[in-house]
């Protein structure tokens, strides 16, 4: 059988529990002890071992359904999810039927007894516009909901980033980007600051930038933020020369330098008199004025990217950008790290103005990188239904054949991570099962084997990952000889938080019922402790697991 309202159809090929529509349900009796006459029933019950008829007919309400919150309109980027919901009233039990573009759909609908949801998973390009209503049905009547339509974007692409350009003192600087697909919103940036339109300032707002009157203090680095609905992406950044510029004989180069170690950066430029001002994620270094930056300790706090404004009173010249990226090495903790290396491998291709091969990330070493001036290759498509937009890409070579474990916990800013065959094929990748919208992920991995690991950010973010590939829980050891055995193993984990290891015999227990066994206190450094029982034979379904509390940090 089948029923249509307007233009929506549904069929029924089961009436055992819908009668059909206009046909009105007849009110349900009521059994008891004693028989009513025709009609709606009288209730009853038991005083005093006396039987009594209430006097009220017990009938209830016949409701139709109606729909009292409607399905919105949905935005979303190609990869992700899109769900529409609807509430509704109306006598139990309600029904719901949700259509696309007139055609029912099943996968992906959850309901209750007083709602439903659709949910369109891993949309794309091909389901823009689609035409979402549902219907509502019961014993008593049917209701449309109005439609709601799917609106699906792709995340923007920078098809032209701006140059480099020299302008005299006093002159024109112009700056163009070019961006698709549309709408788009446009946003210039300059030495860390966005721009404003101003009496000097021109299209700050447009792809097209425009500076009148330009002054020593306008030469550096400039870039264009591109965004819609899905996600916003950097233009690649382009130098800006004023005047006579001073000639840069020298330029900085990248360092990837052990945990806590004495930094330099140098430039060397002909000219006089020179001055210089440096600069660290575009933003100006205070007191860095000198031809030389010194940076005393290589911890989480100035990683980034660096570059140096030298200026004549002619001119300014820019330098190159160059990265200061940290390799947490174990040095000076509980156990040395056989794993760990003070070696200098080459930077990350993560700005596409550095050409050299991908950092090589160690087992068990994490990686303090910066992806601030990051970009996203053509060919990179979605990690787990976020949009590529600022992504770092780190070589892993696996040191044996195991279950790996791989996290951002740590980083500045909530991440999506991904780990690939030399194929370039994924396989594995999260968004936030870390703390604070981290990622944590495992994949297996073959000894002496590559793999590729890509850090972006979520929804476009950008900052300072802090990159671990290797197991918190390693070198497990049993020693039958001693009299109730001896299981250690070492346990490895993040500096600057707090980490505890607990302990449970039953795998499944609530989290909150396993005990604490070591608790090691937030640092400056990272750690590996070891870790021992004694009494194995008398405690041998003993289970052991890590949390780290990232709200801690070292005092």
């Amino acid at each position: 059988m089948a029923f249509s309202d307007k233009t929506h159809v549904v069929s029924y090929t089961n009436m055992s529990s819908a009668p059909p529509l206009g046909a009105r349900a007849s009110c349900p009796r009521v059994w008891g002890l004693l028989s009513s006459r025709a009609g709606c029933p009288r209730s009853q019950g038991i005083l005093a071992g006396l039987f009594l008829l209430a006097s009220t007919p017990f009938c209830p309400a016949q409701t139709p359904p109606q729909i009292v919150v409607q399905p919105q309109d949905q935005f979303a980027c190609t990869g992700n999810d899109a769900t529409f919901s609807v509430q509704a009233t109306g006598s139990q039990p309600l029904v719901f039927f949700w259509f696309d573009n007139g055609s029912p759909v099943t996968g992906g609908v959850n309901s209750t007894p007083t709602g439903s949801s659709l949910t369109l998973f891993n949309v794309q390009l091909t389901d823009d516009g689609s035409d979402i209503y549902v219907v509502v049905t019961n014993h008593f009547g049917v209701t449309n909901s109005v439609d709601a339509f799917l609106h699906v974007s792709d995340p923007p692409q920078i098809i032209s980033d701006p140059s480099d350009t020299t302008t005299p003192l006093g002159g024109f600087i112009t700056f163009n980007v070019s961006a698709g697909p549309g709408p788009l919103v446009y946003s210039w940036w300059f030495q860390g600051m966005q721009l404003t339109n101003n009496l000097r300032t021109f299209g700050a707002d447009t792809p097209n930038l425009a500076i009148m009157n330009a002054q020593l203090s306008d030469a550096g680095y400039y870039h264009a933020e591109v965004s819609n609905s899905c996600v916003l992406v950097d233009s690649l950044p382009a130098r800006c020369y004023v005047g006579n510029p001073p000639n840069i004989l020298g330029q900085p180069v990248n360092v990837l330098a052990p945990f806590q170690v004495p930094v330099q950066f140098h430039v060397s430029a002909s000219g006089t008199p020179l001055s210089y001002q440096w600069y660290r994620n575009d933003v100006p270094i205070p007191f860095a004025n000198s031809a030389t930056l010194a940076i005393s300790s290589a911890t989480r706090q100035p990683v980034g990217i660096y570059h140096v404004v030298v200026f004549s009173p002619s001119g300014a010249s820019v330098s190159d950008r160059v990265h200061l990226q940290v390799n947490l090495t174990y040095e000076g903790t509980i156990l040395p790290r056989q794993e760990a290396t003070d070696f200098l491998d080459a930077l990350t291709n993560a700005l596409r103005t550095i050409t050299l091969p991908p950092t090589v990330i160690t087992h068990g070493v994490p990686l303090l990188v910066s992806t601030i001036g990051a970009t996203k290759q053509s060919w990179e498509s979605n990690r787990c239904g976020v949009p590529p937009s600022h992504s770092m890409w780190l070589d892993y070579l696996s040191p044996r054949t195991e279950s790996v474990k791989a996290s951002t916990e740590g980083s500045s800013f909530p991440t999506v991570l991904a780990v690939y065959d030399t194929n370039l094929v994924q396989l594995a990748c999260d968004v936030h099962s870390g703390y604070g919208g981290s990622s944590l992920l495992s994949f297996s991995a073959l000894g002496r084997t590559d793999y590729l690991i890509c850090v972006d950010g979520v929804s476009g973010t950008s900052g300072i990952a802090r990159v671990a590939v290797g197991e918190v829980i390693r070198n497990v050891h049993y020693n039958p000889a001693l009299s109730n055995g001896a299981f250690s193993f070492e346990m490895a984990g993040p500096y600057w938080y707090t980490t505890t290891l607990h302990s449970s015999t039953n795998a499944v227990q609530p989290s909150a019922l396993w005990a604490t066994q070591m608790v090691i206190q937030a640092s400056t450094q990272d750690y590996v402790a070891r870790f021992t029982n004694y009494n194995v034979r008398l405690d041998h379904q003993r289970f052991y697991n890590t949390a780290v509390n990232t709200n801690s940090a070292p005092p």
